[in-house]
């Protein structure tokens, strides 16, 4: 058995016209032997046709349903927050 740790990682920029915006980064990190009951359970909310799970695919009730189903899991979630000028994203 593979011991270790896995993270799946995602960030996001909302920088409007009006400084200052924000940068999201966010993790969530799994011991390798959870890894793949997490995935079978996350894999259970992807719709017929739909290739992964995204937010910005999602209405806000299937965002919540979402986000209740990656809380309730034995995870360790990581955000972090900063703030961003819109003329200086990259």
């Amino acid at each position: 058995m593979k011991l270790g740790l896995n993270a799946w990682i995602d960030e996001s920029i909302h920088a409007p016209s009006a400084d200052p915006g924000f940068y999201i980064l966010a993790t969530a990190i799994s011991d390798s032997s959870r890894t793949e009951r997490t995935r079978e359970r996350l894999h259970m909310l992807v719709f017929t046709g739909q290739e992964r799970l995204h937010s910005r695919n999602e209405s806000p009730k299937r965002r919540v349903q979402i986000v209740d189903a990656i809380a309730s899991t034995s995870l360790t979630h990581v955000i972090v927050l900063a703030e961003v000028e819109a003329r200086r994203q990259e």
